[in-house]
């Protein structure tokens, strides 16, 4: 049940508000539906299907707020959270008021195959952060992947831009301008007054040194089949072998906390970081026989196989 204006302001609120973010639902659910199942925990005040107000488009997101606040959230949070709806584990947490790390988390992509799909968008972009909403327009091939935070958001594109999936694609991510044809192009949403929750950001970073001065080019080293016990101090070791590491970053995943084995390298020389591609390339580490190349290997002048 969803209480009315006048029941609402008749109504004495025991706990203060407490808003529920609902994540992953399946696009073919209504707003009417969704009250149905949030209901039976407590009376509902309000119950926001986040769609597109022309076409009806749902973003796959929802706000929840209890006329209980605090007391019916957290026990709707520990009931339905990973309730299967369709095809689709639905996620329900605590939304956060909106603040400036809760704008501009829309990140713009371009350079990924065709036959990219939403797993592997989600699969590539989750161990920087938690993912609102992917949105892949297959005539275009962009795409539009909105993160938590602004942080977690620029975090990705740091890591993700340049990345070379294929010999023949590169990915290109960037936030989307703000003239009118971006704004049309991009899938604008419109979002109440509480936001998106935080999750902490899952990449373990580990700086060697004081990071480098932006006039201080660096380059970006691509490392893969890393085993699980590896750590930042452990790869240090190794790529400092060929020259100065300023920054080591192993990607984790955020449901295990363990390395997702994949990482990035930054060495400040060119031919330092071509050396250690050269000898560390199917380099067996720690058991497993590692893949090492420069992050977009079309900027160098050398590729290793």
């Amino acid at each position: 049940m969803i209480l009315n204006n006048e029941q609402k302001t008749n109504s004495t609120q025991k706990d203060k508000s407490y808003s529920l973010i609902v994540n992953y639902l399946p696009q073919s659910i209504k707003e009417s539906h969704l009250a149905e199942i949030f209901s039976p925990i407590g009376p509902l005040k309000s119950c926001k299907l986040m769609q597109d107000k022309q076409t009806g488009y749902s973003y796959g997101f929802a706000f929840i707020e209890y006329l209980n606040g605090e007391k019916d959230g957290k026990i709707a949070c520990e009931k339905l959270n990973g309730l299967q709806i369709g095809h689709k584990t639905i996620q329900v947490t605590q939304a956060r008021p909106q603040s400036n790390e809760t704008r501009n988390t829309k990140l713009y992509v371009k350079g990924f195959p065709d036959s990219f799909s939403e797993k592997e968008f989600y699969e590539l972009f989750c161990p920087f952060g938690e993912i609102v909403q992917i949105r892949i327009l297959k005539d275009k091939l962009i795409a539009f992947v909105i993160m938590s935070t602004r942080s977690q958001a620029q975090t990705a594109k740091d890591h993700l831009h340049g990345l070379e999936i294929s010999s023949n694609n590169i990915l290109n991510i960037k936030f989307p301008q703000t003239d009118s044809r971006r704004r049309q192009m991009a899938c604008s949403l419109t979002y109440p007054s509480l936001n998106f929750y935080t999750y902490p950001i899952v990449v373990d970073q580990y700086y060697l040194s004081s990071p480098s001065p932006p006039s201080i080019k660096t380059h970006s080293i691509y490392v893969y089949g890393l085993s699980q016990t590896v750590n930042q101090s452990e790869l240090s070791r190794l790529f400092s072998e060929f020259g100065h590491v300023s920054r080591v970053d192993i990607i984790m995943d955020n449901n295990t906390g363990l390395s997702k084995g994949y990482g990035f390298i930054q060495m400040e020389k060119y031919d330092e970081a071509l050396r250690a591609i050269e000898q560390l390339n199917n380099y067996q580490f720690h058991g497993r026989y590692l893949q090492v190349r420069f992050k977009n290997s079309s900027n160098n002048n050398q590729i290793i196989y």
